[in-house]
């Protein structure tokens, strides 16, 4: 008599040997599904192309449209596997497309959906094929990759070109770097990025550019462009920047009339590089109340006093901040209850943020198109994601 043994003392050999029986059993019981719903699904569209002619094969009626024009043959995917060669019946002298495959269309749209998101996430397209093989069970055709790609990469190119119609009132301008791996380097580019908020309290991402540095004539170039497409400076209240030296020379120039508000979060890390370790906690929770405070005048005061407090021990720290204080309090043109909404450029680190959670894995993307794939992907996503949640209590300062 055979003895049995345990499971757990079995090995991964002896275990597959019961389990592979039955999995060669499933996989034949899935091919004689598919070739039974290969059957039904191309006998179905020839009694439906009878009912849509009006009349069976070689027949003539009265009320016969059109008239039969052979087969083609396509890949069909289903919750059975992959189906390959159906026979589609084609009609002539009328428009015919059967019926009975828009059921399964969503399997198409499953894989199409799968290999957009491979793109996204900076896949070569060469490596996209061979891992749909291996979760569907076939190859996807090279052509369907590249035209699924080109399809993201005009997407791509429209956001860059399309009408900016909204009544923006706030506008967020930063950059961020990004590398990416050229030969046996790495290079380093600026992606410029702005996101305005419309009089409705709508966020939307408007567009990013990719640029050597933050230089005003890269700047410039982005900033025209918004402006050219829609974004007018009659309508911004307030534009938030991290303060870089080429922003604000381009921004004279594109948007001079607006005003501009230095984010405070920038500015305080600058402050903090000057400090003695000893002196950050306190220091920096005072500046802190200079923003938190009621109005422009309470800030000034807060501002003053804690002047007087550091200046003596940090007196680098103190006009760190002092140099840029007019544009830090530009914050109370706005009203109160949208001061920290504005006050720094948060709404674009998010976004940044974001970013980095994806390059963090991969070290560095494989090259700028990568960069630019993944890039229209999260701005793609947030702008649906904040179509639908617009901001709670934002009133238009042109509403009645």
């Amino acid at each position: 008599m055979v003895a049995i043994k345990e499971l757990g003392r079995r090995t991964v050999k002896e275990r597959w040997a019961d389990v592979s029986a039955w999995w060669e059993e499933g996989e034949d019981v899935r091919e004689w599904e598919r070739r039974l719903l290969k059957r039904t699904l191309e006998s179905s569209m020839v009694r439906e192309l009878e009912y849509v002619l009006q009349a069976r094969p070689y027949g003539r009626t009265a009320a016969r449209r059109g008239y039969r024009n052979g087969y083609r043959r396509r890949t069909l995917y289903t919750a059975a596997g992959v189906i390959p060669d159906l026979l589609v019946p084609r009609a002539a002298g009328i428009a015919y497309e059967p019926a009975v495959l828009a059921a399964y269309q969503r399997r198409a749209l499953e894989i199409n959906r799968a290999i957009r998101q491979m793109y996204f996430e900076g896949l070569a397209t060469r490596r996209i094929g061979p891992i749909l093989e291996q979760l569907f069970g076939r190859p996807v055709s090279a052509t369907t990759v590249s035209t699924i790609t080109r399809q993201v990469e005009a997407e791509a190119q429209a956001l860059h070109r399309r009408p900016l119609r909204g009544r923006y009132r706030f506008l967020f301008l930063d950059g961020v770097v990004v590398s990416s791996r050229h030969g046996a380097s790495h290079r380093k580019q600026v992606l410029l990025c702005a996101i305005a908020i419309t009089d409705e309290g709508q966020k939307v991402f408007l567009d990013y550019r990719r640029a050597k540095s933050e230089s005003e004539a890269e700047w410039r170039v982005l900033l025209n462009s918004l402006l050219l497409r829609g974004v007018l400076p009659e309508g911004l209240e307030l534009i938030a920047t991290d303060g870089g030296q080429g922003l604000h020379a381009a921004l004279l120039e594109v948007f001079p009339d607006v005003p501009r508000q230095r984010c405070w979060a920038h500015k305080l890390r600058n402050v903090c590089a000057k400090l003695h370790q000893a002196n950050e906690e306190p220091c920096l929770a005072g500046a802190k109340q200079i923003y938190l405070a009621g109005s422009r005048r309470e800030a000034l005061e807060r501002f003053r006093a804690w002047k007087r407090r550091w200046e003596p021990v940090e007196p680098k720290a103190v006009g760190c901040l002092e140099a840029d204080l007019e544009e830090l309090l530009t914050v109370f043109r706005v009203p109160a209850h949208l001061h920290r909404l504005v006050r720094t450029t948060n709404q674009i680190e998010r976004f940044f943020r974001e970013v980095r959670r994806r390059t963090r894995p991969m070290g560095c993307f494989q090259n700028m198109d990568s960069a630019d794939r993944v890039m229209y992907a999260i701005a793609s996503r947030l702008n649906e994601k904040w179509e639908a949640r617009p901001l709670p209590h934002f009133k238009s300062p042109h509403s009645s």
